[in-house]
């Protein structure tokens, strides 16, 4: 028997990203992807991104569900 190329399964889609709560505690924390957030009271502030540093005057005003995204998180220093 030959494989053609009907018989070559197509790839499997991309794994969901998984999806957990996100911190209230303020605080530290290291994403998934290793880039470092500062939880505050006003909101989350991305501090490293890749390694490289970022604009932290900027506030990301993500609320219930968008950093969440980014889960799971580690706390690395409480505020």
């Amino acid at each position: 028997m030959t494989a053609t190329g009907t018989d070559i399964a197509a790839p499997a889609p991309p794994a969901p990203r998984p999806s957990a709560p996100e911190p209230a505690a303020p605080g530290v924390y290291r994403d998934r992807d290793g880039d470092v957030w500062v939880r505050a009271e006003h909101g989350w502030l991305l501090c490293l991104q890749n390694g490289v540093a970022v604009d932290t005057t900027t506030v990301w005003q993500w609320v219930d569900g968008h950093v969440r995204d980014y889960a799971p998180f580690a706390l690395l220093l409480p505020s």
